[in-house]
């Protein structure tokens, strides 16, 4: 068995995961759900393999969430990932590791 490594999400990025629930659930509950699961699908892609996606900014590594205009931004700690954003790639780039 390959040593997983454990994700902690971080206060922004749970306030990110809430606010884009919400919008999609404004649009569809259905939509939504399937969002989460796209998220999820994404955590457990990471904690088996979370050195595959290059460093984009500092320490700073991200994922694009399958389906949806999103990507994930984390950093690797030991074997700890912390989640910092679940962000919307049309939102303005600048924001994204603040």
């Amino acid at each position: 068995m390959k040593n997983r490594y454990q994700i902690k999400i971080e206060d922004a990025a749970q306030l990110d995961l809430a606010d884009s629930f919400d919008w999609y659930t404004e649009i569809s509950p259905l939509i939504a759900e399937n969002f989460l699961e796209e998220v999820e699908n994404t955590f457990k892609y990471l904690v088996d393999n979370p050195l595959i996606f290059q460093e984009v900014y500092k320490d700073f590594r991200q994922v694009p969430v399958y389906k949806y205009p999103y990507v994930l931004v984390y950093k690797i700690q030991d074997r700890l990932i912390k989640i910092y954003r679940v962000f919307p790639t049309k939102t303005d780039p600048n924001s994204k590791y603040k």
